[in-house]
């Protein structure tokens, strides 16, 4: 029985074989009898738009086919056959060289761009031309090719009246800038398009649908929500299946970006069953929206199921941006489960997918993930990719910063070297633990003596109000008093002196070690550069603690100061700052005069005018006003305004505590709080208020009449 159950499987096989020869024979022979019937029919078509179908027709065979001699010979062909003026023409050019970009021949198509530039009479719309020819070089990754044809379309519009072409140009402008991360250039451009089209054609719905998602990226959503529903009932009323349904794609966006997730599932649902077509790509967005809703409202389970619907339908359809988004959506749900192998496997899915827009943030994904499994060498390496790759609008520097400072310790314990190296580093760093454990119990130590320093000076003027009929026994007391703070101010200074004394050691050892030891690796290098920097940043801020705990002593009486003159001074102190990064400091009116120090008044503006400098997180120069109004006739409202782009949410409520900074990298979060220690040294209110544009600081001093 075995024996003849072995024949039937073997017979089963050849059996398959020989179907799978014949298929493939059957295949090559209908390709080749499509080409001889196409190139018999050119042969007796003789009008040039007939000639022009048929080459495209052919070319499209051997473009799928990768007949790569035969692709570039009808490439020429249809260059040389297809008018540029006919709609049908122009269509079928462009076409061949979007598959001569797509197919890396970017330097073939460019020498037929070229070769046949004598076609481009005065009848050939050069705008609608150079654009298409951008666009395609655009979406296949030649961004040499799209600059260069996308100004060639600009220089084009002299003397042109072909306003839907401007219109198809300034569309794709305000594509590629949206791409680059340059919204408001991109919106723009958009708001241009549109006034070259009339509002109730096609072209106006769907260049407008492109205006609504810029709107939602500067965070302008409910105009996003009102123009793509206004897009809607236009498209209804006229007809636009397509515009209608993009618009419901705008308007599904808006709702989740502004965290209404029930809308955004309500609308996903009534798009999905208006569609007839339940295999059209554009359901797998949709499945996607779903999954994206359901994942941000912890229903991880129903997200899975809806992002992998989404994934079978754009596998189906070859969307490659859909495939991508499916497996990052599920990569994120098993990460919420804290499923780390499985989220691994669909985020390196979802790298491996090319679309022609890269996804530079899966690197920083990845590096959270190996991050939370404590792979700390994997991490590293993840989170350097991206940072490499990205720009500053990619990602939160401070979160990546502090990232890393966690990863660098661990780094050390995975680096491949000899057992006498690794003992040598962990003595080391033995050492430079030690030194910074004791530098830390110091600082704790100062800490500890400025707020004591403090309530003695408290307990000193309430001494001063209630035992006034004891004047000997006071004046001794205030004598002991003043002799114990004068004695810790001392010792602050000395115990800052010993402080920085180990952290000048450290630094020195850091060098010394770098010089001799010249065998070692860029890594140890990158190690022993960042220990100098890091007790460099030490000591200034041991210094800036101690300004801080000097702050009203010794001062003479209060006197009239000018704040004009207060602020052309700072102007002097920042000036080789200000001139660096371009930045304007501009007084809006005559500033008052009032009652205070200029020892205290010059640092209290050069550091709200330095943390508008420093945290300027857009890409505008920094423009710094000073203002102010009169709260009564004792008390000016002192104004200064930025637009370094606002402030994070989570930093107000400690803004001006000790130590607190959006920006670990620009400042040591030492500057706010001296001004508002400032502040309160002369009994007034300090506080800001944050717009889109930037950040107002206000703060009360007393008119110099009060003296």
């Amino acid at each position: 029985m075995k024996k003849v159950k072995s024949k039937n499987i073997n017979f089963h096989f050849r059996s398959l074989y020989i179907i799978s020869i014949l298929v493939l024979l059957y295949n090559n022979t209908l390709h080749a009898s499509n080409i001889d019937s196409l190139k018999s029919e050119l042969s007796l078509k003789i009008t040039e738009s007939s000639r022009c179908s048929i080459l495209n027709s052919i070319f499209e065979i051997y473009s799928s086919e990768k007949n790569l001699d035969s692709t570039k010979v009808y490439a020429e062909k249809i260059m040389g056959a297809c008018r540029l003026e006919e709609k049908d023409g122009m269509n079928n050019i462009t076409t061949a060289i979007f598959s001569l970009y797509k197919d890396k021949h970017s330097q073939f198509a460019d020498s037929l761009i070229q070769a046949n530039t004598h076609k481009l009479g005065k009848e050939v719309d050069k705008i609608l031309y150079y654009t298409k020819i951008a666009e395609r070089a655009y979406l296949t990754g030649h961004n040499e090719q799209f600059n260069l044809y996308i100004n060639k379309a600009k220089q084009s519009f002299i003397n042109s009246d072909k306003n839907l072409s401007k219109a198809y140009y300034y569309n794709l402008w305000g594509y590629y800038n949206m791409n680059k991360g340059n919204i408001l250039t991109a919106l723009k451009s958009y708001e241009v398009s549109l006034s070259f089209v009339d509002s109730l054609d096609m072209k106006f719905l769907q260049y407008s649908i492109d205006l609504g998602v810029a709107y939602n990226k500067i965070g302008e959503h409910k105009k996003a929500i009102d123009l793509f529903s206004q897009n809607i009932n236009v498209a209804i009323d006229q007809g636009y299946d397509k515009i209608k349904n993009y618009s419901y794609y705008g308007l599904i966006d808006s709702y989740s970006q502004i965290e209404n997730y029930e809308e955004c599932i309500g609308l996903c649902v009534k798009v999905i069953n208006q569609k007839e077509d339940e295999k059209n790509s554009e359901i797998g967005y949709l499945y996607n929206s779903l999954g994206n809703a359901y994942l941000m409202t912890n229903k991880q389970d129903s997200a899975i199921y809806y992002f992998k619907k989404g994934l079978t339908i754009s596998n189906e359809k070859d969307d490659t941006k859909g495939v991508h988004d499916s497996y990052v959506g599920i990569a994120d749900c098993y990460i919420e489960n804290k499923e780390y192998d499985a989220a691994e496997k669909y985020y390196r899915m979802a790298i491996d997918v090319e679309t022609y827009i890269p996804n530079p943030k899966l690197n920083q994904d990845l590096s959270n993930l190996y991050h939370a499994r404590e792979d700390y060498e994997n991490a590293y390496l993840y989170l350097s990719k991206f940072n490499k790759n990205s720009t500053a609008e990619d990602f939160d520097k401070q979160a990546d910063i502090r990232l890393a400072a966690n990863l660098l310790e661990e780094a050390n314990t995975y680096k491949q070297t000899t057992e006498r190296e690794i003992d040598e580093r962990k003595r080391e760093r033995n050492k430079l633990y030690s030194t910074l454990i004791g530098a830390l119990c110091l600082i704790t130590l100062i800490t500890f003596i400025l707020f004591y320093i403090q309530k003695k000076k408290k307990k000193i003027a309430k001494l001063n109000e209630i035992i006034t009929n004891k004047n000997k026994q006071l004046h001794t007391a205030i004598l002991n008093q003043n002799e114990t703070i004068k004695y810790l101010e001392n010792f602050a200074a000395v115990a800052a002196h010993d402080l920085k004394a180990p952290i000048r050691t450290a630094s020195s050892f850091a060098l010394l070690l770098k010089r001799s030891h010249s065998d070692f690796d860029d890594k140890s290098i990158e190690y022993l550069n960042f220990i100098t920097s890091s007790v460099s940043q030490l000591s200034t801020m041991i210094d800036d603690l101690l300004n801080l705990s000097k702050i009203g002593t010794n001062l003479p009486a209060e006197e009239p100061v000018d704040l004009n003159v207060i602020v052309e001074k700072v102007k002097s102190l920042l000036f080789d700052m200000t001139s660096k990064s371009r930045s304007q400091i501009i007084i809006a009116k005559n500033l008052p005069t009032v009652s205070g120090h200029q020892s205290l008044l010059i640092p209290l503006f050069q550091n709200l005018i330095k943390n508008s400098i420093v945290h300027n997180k857009t890409e505008n120069d920094s423009i710094i006003t000073i203002d102010y109004r009169i709260q009564n006739h004792e008390l000016y409202e002192i104004i200064v305004s930025d637009n370094s782009g606002g402030i994070p949410d989570y930093i107000l409520p400690t803004l001006f505590d000790l130590f607190s900074s959006s920006d670990k990298n620009s400042g040591n979060g030492i500057g706010l709080a001296i001004c508002k220690k400032i502040i309160s040294y002369y009994g007034g209110d300090i506080w800001v208020k944050v717009e889109p544009h930037g950040s107002t600081f206000h703060f009360t001093l007393s008119s110099s009449s009060k003296r």
